[in-house]
């Protein structure tokens, strides 16, 4: 491999072939890390970092600018580009080349370019340090960058030399890979008191958490090199409402419990003992398994739980339900949803281990042997949420697939859709309901040639938002959600269809009522008071 495509291997390209994030257990025969290289200094030292970065402009739309990226997780894509990129001698690039992009720079220019209490702050916080390969020149032992409109650092992916890196068992991954965008992009951002962040690495969504909704957080991981990484991030951010605990779990809490809990484990199956951010045990479930067991005895009446993760379905045994297995006889308190981004073939995921280990067919068939001692039908990746009951009612296990708006907001659309149909005496609730057709529905129609010529099979509902959903219907059906005009009470459309024979005389309305309240669910229709959220749409002319 050349110098330039290992420079390119950097965390993002390589974490898309793992799939993972920090975690649990240690392997003993792989690189370990050295000591974590950064000093906690003075609160003044810090805040002079960071405003100096703050005025100096070093931020995640610069950084985008100066690098061409869309967004910041598409770092993986600039290494060989960076000289051409950032060949001017602005302060700016400056900052990006020695701080995101892991170059070493003549310690002359860098003296010329930044104030002298910034450069002795940034030496006596580890920041910044001389480079004993290269005389005269520095660089910074990890990453510094912007995100969440936040600062954070974590450890490298690449060396300054860009010599071959590989990464060690307690790596901190960045706060700006994929996966993490992906995690942070399920978390809501209503107002809570205490939060919890679990395998929390950089610590990255305790402390947008706090700049943002929440009144404090903690974050947790096992590692203590991920935990002073976060204990840093802390005090650079100035956001001391935000406490790192090193520790496995819930174990060091000492029975507090939240509002919310939040948690990016491992989630990936390994045969044996992987690196710590990668092992998800034997079905990649372990760590998902315990955080979801600790529920009950951690999450507050009325707090949610959401959660970046993989399941293995088997037969019969959908994720979702397997998921609330595991909060034991007190599951019926909480509500759990399941919003499936992805499934995955085991025989995909297969081949995608066997390459990332360097290994040779046998292990493929390793893999499939593993999976069927296992039952495992396809791995399913998503968000999982699950909401602690304050009502007496039937709780709810939903599943849905993401579409290409689905959000928080589409999460919370639905919880509390679902909560308000699921209650005693809503029946008559939802006879005055007037449904109406969701502007992106969409019916379609299967024909099948016969008897000469062609005839319709099968009708099904379909739309993306505000998921990605799909009903297979009757005939009659297509003609009931047409009469959705928005004016009609469903009591009247039962009677409708009663009198025009489209179901049968004897059809009890609690039937109908269950039929209308799935399509609503289903976002097929909407009804005042619970309208999904609205997205732009990307093809309608600007105003």
């Amino acid at each position: 491999m050349s110098r330039t495509q290992r420079g390119n291997l950097c965390y993002s390209s390589w974490m898309r072939r793992q799939g993972t994030r920090p975690d649990i257990q240690v392997s003993m025969n792989r690189p370990s890390s050295t000591s974590w290289p950064l000093h906690n200094g003075t609160p003044e030292q810090f805040a002079l970092v960071r405003g100096f970065l703050k005025q100096s402009g070093y931020t995640e739309s610069a950084v985008c600018e100066r690098l061409e990226l869309s967004v910041l997780h598409e770092y993986s894509t600039i290494a060989a580009s960076t000289p051409r990129l950032l060949s001017d001698d602005s302060l700016v690039s400056h900052l990006i080349r020695l701080f995101f992009c892991g170059e070493c720079l003549p310690l002359a220019q860098l003296k010329s370019l930044l104030p002298s209490e910034v450069m002795d702050s940034l030496r006596s916080l580890g920041l910044l340090c001389d480079d004993p390969a290269r005389p005269g020149e520095c660089h910074s032992p990890v990453a510094l960058y912007p995100a969440q409109g936040l600062y954070f650092v974590s450890d490298r992916w690449v060396r300054p030399d860009r010599s071959a890196f590989e990464p060690s068992d307690d790596i901190v991954f960045p706060a700006i890979s994929h996966h993490t965008c992906q995690f942070l992009e399920t978390l809501p951002q209503h107002p809570c008191d205490d939060l919890l962040d679990l395998c929390s690495g950089t610590g990255v969504a305790a402390l947008a958490a706090v700049s943002c909704y929440a009144r404090r957080a903690w974050a947790v991981d096992i590692t203590e090199r991920a935990t002073r990484c976060a204990e840093f991030n802390i005090l650079l951010n100035g956001l001391t409402q935000v406490t790192a605990i090193q520790g496995d779990l819930y174990g060091p809490l000492n029975g507090r419990m939240f509002d919310r809990i939040v948690a990016h484990p491992p989630y990936v199956p390994v045969m044996k003992p992987s690196k710590i951010y990668y092992d998800g045990g034997e079905d990649g479930e372990r760590v998902t398994r315990a955080i979801v067991a600790g529920l009950p005895q951690h999450l507050k009446p009325g707090g949610s739980f959401y959660c970046l993760t993989m399941g293995v379905e088997r037969e019969g045994e959908p994720f979702e339900q397997r998921a609330r297995q595991w909060l034991g006889d007190r599951h019926a308190e909480f509500d759990l949803l399941f919003v499936e981004s992805r499934i995955q073939d085991l025989t995909d995921f297969a081949y995608q281990a066997t390459v990332t280990a360097r290994g040779d067919w046998s292990q493929v068939e390793q893999w499939k042997a593993h999976f069927q001692k296992l039952k495992v039908k396809n791995l399913a990746h998503g968000a999982l949420v699950i909401r602690r009951k304050t009502e007496s009612r039937p709780s709810l296990t939903i599943r849905r697939r993401r579409g290409p708006h689905s959000g928080p907001a589409e999460t919370e659309w639905l919880l509390r859709w679902e909560d308000a149909a699921a209650r005693p005496g809503s029946a008559a609730w939802l006879l005055e309901m007037k449904p109406s057709v969701s502007p992106q529905l969409e019916l379609r129609a299967l024909h099948c040639f016969q008897q000469n010529e062609f005839a319709p099979v099968e009708f099904a509902l379909q739309t993306d938002s505000p998921f990605s959903m799909e009903c297979k219907i009757q005939p009659w059906m297509a003609m009931l959600v047409a009469r959705c005009d928005g004016n009609t009470r469903i009591l009247e459309l039962f009677e409708a269809c009663k009198r025009d024979r489209l179901i049968h005389p004897e059809t009890p309305v609690g039937e109908f009522v269950r039929l209308l309240s799935t399509l609503i669910s289903g976002g097929f229709l909407r009804v005042e008071g619970f309208e999904p959220p609205r997205h732009a749409d990307p093809a309608a002319p600007a105003s």
